[in-house]
């Protein structure tokens, strides 16, 4: 009897000893899991605040120039009906791209990014949430990129042509 007692304890220390194994494995897991998504997430919030950056840098660039575009078009558009010339009439239209570029731009930036992230950064932990928003942060990085070159080639367009007459 006293033998299936100890045969009984020693198993059961036995199996406490292996269970208590497994939980620190398992703990070890979680922790390396914990911190491989903390640095993850770390690293989009990064990404995330240098493309807003450089997508206002890039707004900001040609943002004040949006009153000159207006001042060319009124000038050049005077000058179609004085002149019957082709050429203004694409560079007018360059300028309008550009400007409604700029409006469209803006539209869809206020409407996808709060305040906050605009002017302090993203502060999202959420792996889903913040790759979705790093994704749609590229696209607005790309298409101010394409706005502001829009909006430099129609200004260096109009300038020579105005340049002209």
């Amino acid at each position: 009897m006293k033998k299936i007692i100890a045969l009984v304890i020693v198993m059961t220390l036995g199996f406490s000893f292996q269970s208590c194994q497994e939980e620190a494995k398992k703990d070890d897991k979680e922790k390396v899991s914990k911190e491989s998504s903390s640095n993850e997430v770390e690293a989009l919030q990064k990404e995330f605040n240098t493309l807003m950056k450089e997508s206002v840098k890039a707004h900001d660039e040609v943002m004040p120039k949006m009153g000159t575009i207006n001042e060319h078009i009124a000038k050049l558009e005077e000058l179609q009906n004085e002149v019957d010339e082709e050429k203004i009439e694409v560079v007018v239209e360059d300028l309008k791209k550009g400007h409604d570029m700029m409006m469209s731009w803006m539209k869809g930036f206020g409407n996808d990014f709060s305040r906050e992230e605009i002017n302090q950064g993203i502060q999202e932990n959420d792996l889903t949430v913040l790759k979705s928003k790093v994704d749609l942060v590229e696209k607005h990085h790309q298409s101010a990129l394409e706005m502001k070159q829009q909006i430099k080639n129609s200004l260096e367009a109009s300038e020579q042509l105005l340049s002209n007459y």
